[in-house]
């Protein structure tokens, strides 16, 4: 599911009109071992170029990530990539889309796609997989605006602040050993 910008805010106009989105990620990682992955990631789609016939982006997702076998010394032990079920997964993609009459396009990409737990829990090698991706976008066509009014939107504010504190946790040498906590603030 995505959005495409169209200029109306102050931002989409430097940024080149990003679309976001949320996309939903599910593989068959191939092998009893390793199991499947379920995962949803939000997603920038950043404008490389644009054209009369074709659109070309870089796409950069981060989320949360499922997988259904991990390592267990009695029942995967040979599963020295993924020590958790819950992982973060990256995802980088590029993609050309072909522009049709309608409510259609044609997409053809390269993507990356990655799983890990950061090493909150050994082993940790995580999965890397690559992909050539060919798909089809449906939907409204979106009229971006990039008349003068709409460029002369200002931002609110142009400073602002935040301020925030993490806990981690880490294993270190063994795997189902201690955690140790990673506080940062």
């Amino acid at each position: 599911v995505s959005w495409q910008t169209n200029g109306s805010k102050y931002w989409h106009r430097p940024h080149h009109y990003p679309r976001l989105g949320v996309t939903g990620l599910y593989y068959n990682l191939g092998s009893d071992v390793l199991g499947k992955a379920v995962a949803v990631a939000p997603f920038l789609d950043y404008s490389l170029f644009r054209s009369v016939h074709y659109n070309g982006y870089v796409q950069f997702a981060y989320g949360i990530a499922y997988l259904t076998r991990h390592y267990d010394e009695f029942t995967t032990p040979t599963n020295n990539a993924i020590g958790s079920a819950v992982n973060g997964t990256m995802r980088l993609k590029l993609m050309i889309e072909k522009k049709r009459k309608g409510k259609t396009d044609a997409l053809i990409g390269f993507s990356l796609t990655h799983f890990s737990n950061g090493g909150s829990q050994l082993p940790n090698y995580g999965i890397n997989i690559p992909a050539i991706d060919l798909g089809l976008r449906f939907g409204k066509k979106v009229e971006i605006i990039k008349n003068k009014a709409a460029e002369s939107l200002k931002p609110a504010k142009k400073w602002g602040g935040i301020v925030h504190t993490d806990l981690a946790m880490v294993e270190s040498q063994t795997s189902r050993g201690p955690r140790y906590p990673i506080y940062t603030a």
